[in-house]
């Protein structure tokens, strides 16, 4: 009554650990961040139609099961990502089109990073002194901006805004432990109004790599 949902592979082999991914429509194109045996950890393209992997340019300090923070701008046709993932973090960008890459900011300590297409912004999340602080990085990306800094063990993760740029949501724990889902409208989040608008409690269980859909609405 119920069949099996029928799949097909992607990719010729197995591509090991992988960051977030976004999917070019027009191309058929998944742009991520791959680590896998007997190849060099890099920024690459994964063709969907073929099943081809077009390397753009080598990681440098990968993570070993998220790869990187990863974050793309169809617009401009740029990636960005995180080197020295296990260190300070240099905040890079590079052109899906001609790989070339350049260092956006040094030893920024900023991960978790994603796009707001509404105004072609980075939010990410910064770790220092053991403290982590929600930042935003406006374009053309040469320095960052404070939002909030959480209390200590209060961590955002998983961050995503919405297509038309007015929503945040982020998973969130505290110091006991306890995990949430949690979304804020980003105009009062930058105007420090740390109150969400939505909040879903998951106790102890970690949730992991929310989105927004395409319309916004979930």
């Amino acid at each position: 009554k119920f069949p099996i949902t029928p799949f097909r592979p992607l990719a010729a082999g197995a591509m090991g650990s992988i960051s977030r991914m976004y999917f070019d429509e027009a191309t058929g194109t998944l742009y991520g961040a791959f680590r896998y045996q007997g190849v060099v950890e890099h920024v690459g393209a994964l063709n969907t139609r073929d099943g081809t992997v077009r390397p753009l340019v080598d990681l440098q300090g990968a993570m070993y099961y998220r790869v990187t923070s990863f974050a793309y701008d169809p617009g401009s046709g740029t990636a960005f990502y995180a080197n020295h993932n296990y260190d300070l973090r240099d905040l890079m960008a590079v052109d899906v089109k001609t790989g070339e890459s350049r260092r956006l900011l040094k030893n920024a300590r900023i991960g978790e990073i994603v796009f707001n297409p509404a105004d072609r912004s980075l939010i990410g999340v910064r770790h220092e002194d053991g403290l982590a602080t929600l930042v935003r990085i406006p374009y053309p990306y040469d320095d960052w901006r404070k939002i909030h800094t959480f209390p200590w063990e209060h961590v955002p993760t998983d961050l995503d805004v919405s297509p038309d740029g007015r929503l945040l949501s982020a998973s969130v724990n505290d110091h006991r432990g306890n995990q949430f889902l949690r979304v804020w409208r980003l105009d009062r989040l930058l105007d420090g109004d740390l109150e969400p608008i939505a909040e879903f409690s998951f106790g102890l269980s970690v949730p992991e790599s929310f989105a927004f859909s395409k319309d916004g609405r979930y």
